[in-house]
């Protein structure tokens, strides 16, 4: 089961498809198009900042539990690897 965010963003990728191919008739619907259009890159920027922002903690992370954990680090990191594997990464 997909989440509202998600289905919205399905909505919203389909409306844009769409209006590529047949833009809207008046102006309300040509500024309502514009103004999703908008919202949708906004979107997309902000999810791209918060990967960004998530991989950066994973690397303090990982490097964290290299200096703390030195001797089992080898383990650590191949459970590290096995999850990423098991994900399909």
């Amino acid at each position: 089961m997909a989440s509202y965010g998600r289905q919205l963003g399905l909505i919203t990728e389909v409306l844009l498809d769409i209006a590529a191919k047949a833009s809207p008739a008046s102006a309300e619907g040509q500024t309502a198009l514009q103004r999703l259009t908008n919202i949708h890159a906004e979107i997309d920027a902000i999810k791209e900042t918060d990967a960004s922002a998530i991989l950066d903690d994973i690397e303090a992370l990982v490097t964290r539990l290299k200096n703390s954990h030195g001797p089992s680090y080898p383990q650590l990191r191949e459970r590290i690897e096995q999850i990423l594997r098991d994900e399909g990464v």
